[in-house]
């Protein structure tokens, strides 16, 4: 019999959802029964992200013990560390049911209320992942996890599936003779897009034969978002920088760009970078182009 295990989700597209759609495709290579559990009330855009003929459901976060009794999996597996410590208590109250957290931040990095859920559920969870031997250090010291539970995995690259999004796939650049860059993230503090924004515009204004294309989730909501689409139209740069917005295939935009920038203020393993490198494409950081 297989033994089962449960990957929870969002039904946004971030670097943390992506990695768990990775590292669950590679279970099922080896005989795992994986089953994907999107938490929420749509199933968003990860459900493009999900292998075909994978079973999935749309679990609301009220109903997640009805779901944990119905399915009672051997093993769980959480890298939202908003809904960690949720997964982990749910998981105990059903019992029986190995439980895997994957911290997907530097802890020094985070907001002081998801810090507090680091401290309360990694320490109880039965395996907890690191991405670098840093973040392990930093699940010791700061959250008092047993060296013995933790194991340092760095972001796989799902190369079939990158393969899969660019092959016989033309270029999405209009050809107007620029030399095009991209960056692709989410509009986050975190992720800069402020700081490629002011960059760009005190190096390459005046450079007509470059452009830059931003390809990430617009949300009219998102203060960051707001900041940045206005800080684009202050400083004259409508002309010269995209704001694209959500693709569900973010490798062309990589593929056959002349690189692709990085402006993060902190980064604990970039999914992108190693996107990038897979696809032999230069990475920039805002003060190397």
């Amino acid at each position: 019999m297989k033994k089962k295990i449960v990957f929870f989700l969002t039904p946004e597209v971030t670097g943390a959802e992506r990695v768990s759609v990775t590292m669950a495709k590679g279970l099922t290579k080896e005989g795992y029964d994986v089953v994907y559990a999107i938490i929420g009330n749509t199933f968003g855009s990860i459900i493009s992200f999900i292998p075909y003929g994978s079973t999935y459901y749309l679990v609301p976060l009220l109903r997640l013990d009805e779901f944990m009794k119905r399915e009672h999996p051997q093993e769980v597996f959480c890298s939202m560390i908003h809904l960690n410590g949720e997964v982990l208590k749910s998981a105990q109250r059903v019992g029986g049911i190995k439980t895997i957290l994957r911290n997907n931040y530097k802890l020094s990095d985070v907001s002081e209320d998801k810090l507090a859920i680091a401290k309360e559920c990694y320490p109880e969870a039965d395996e907890v992942i690191a991405q670098t031997e840093e973040m392990k250090t930093e699940l010791m010291t700061v959250c008092g996890v047993k060296e013995k539970k933790i194991r340092v995995i760095d972001n796989p690259v799902d190369e079939d599936y990158i393969n899969q999004c660019v092959h016989g796939v033309e270029s999405p650049y209009p050809n107007d003779g620029k030399l095009h860059f991209c960056w692709v993230g989410r509009y986050d503090w975190i992720k800069g897009p402020d700081i490629l924004v002011s960059y760009f515009a005190d190096k390459y204004k005046n450079e007509k034969n470059i452009s830059l294309y931003m390809v990430g989730m617009i949300d009219a909501n998102n203060p960051v978002y707001q900041s940045v689409k206005c800080q684009i139209e202050e400083l004259g740069l409508l002309q010269d920088v995209h704001v694209v917005g959500f693709d569900n295939n973010p490798y062309r935009w990589i593929k056959y760009s002349q690189g692709l920038i990085m402006s993060s203020r902190s980064e604990a393993s970039s999914n992108v970078v190693k996107e990038a490198n897979y696809l032999g494409i230069p990475v920039y950081l805002v003060n190397e182009i």
